[in-house]
């Protein structure tokens, strides 16, 4: 009888400790109701985490962001196209919601992932996704042609560019071999070649999902 009470009170002992605690996400220790926005860096940071479902596994990605994000991704089988209503306006709101209410994430991808997104997607042909591709890659080299064109004029007249209220958009690339984003500010004597093919994928995304793309008025950016 003694053994089994023995073995009883060792087992209540155990069990506690082989229960895994859950995965805390950890919030800030400084807030405040009066807060009245999000640092910078932090804020960017957020709201370039957002991403459309299995995005991460996706052999090819390619997204757009200016307000509004565009996403298109395959998996070499399915060639989709995504987008979401919800702005940067509205992830800032929910973001600064979260500050004052002490429950924001000290983690930029934490906070990310609590923002109530709902994602469209629609289905291109390969041949769709393959031309949109082609003039993506054909655009970035004239991209990046005109880094080289700039050189000389650049260190001639200690030049620099300042946009004041210019649209901007942030376009990424991954095919996991080759990696990378740029940011293409709306100059057409700069940057003629990405902004025409970001207007062509904004036809393409309008025609698919019968709405307005970068409506700039009331994206708040």
């Amino acid at each position: 009888m003694r053994s089994s009470i023995i073995a009883i009170t060792l087992l209540s002992l155990l069990i506690p400790s082989m229960i895994l605690p859950q995965k805390q996400v950890p919030t800030r220790s400084q807030c405040s109701p009066q807060q009245q926005g999000l640092a910078y860096f932090f804020e960017e940071k957020a709201l370039e985490s957002i991403e459309p479902p299995n995005w991460k596994h996706a052999l090819i990605r390619i997204g757009v962001s200016s307000g509004t994000k565009l996403y298109l991704s395959t998996d070499g089988e399915k060639f989709t196209l995504w987008t979401s209503s919800t702005t940067f306006r509205d992830a800032d709101r929910f973001l600064l919601n979260l500050e004052r209410s002490c429950r924001l994430p000290i983690e930029p991808q934490d906070a990310a992932a609590l923002i109530p997104v709902k994602w469209e997607s629609v289905d291109l042909k390969v041949e769709d996704f393959a031309q949109i591709h082609r003039d993506l890659t054909n655009a970035l080299a004239r991209y990046a042609a005109s880094a080289q064109e700039n050189y000389a004029s650049i260190l001639e007249t200690n030049g620099r560019a300042i946009y004041l209220d210019a649209t901007a958009f942030r376009v990424v690339y991954d095919n996991s071999y080759q990696s990378f984003q740029a940011e293409v500010v709306d100059d057409p004597k700069q940057n003629k070649a990405m902004l025409e093919w970001i207007q062509k994928l904004q036809k393409v995304a309008e025609e698919r999902f019968h709405h307005t793309i970068w409506n700039h008025e009331n994206t708040g950016r």
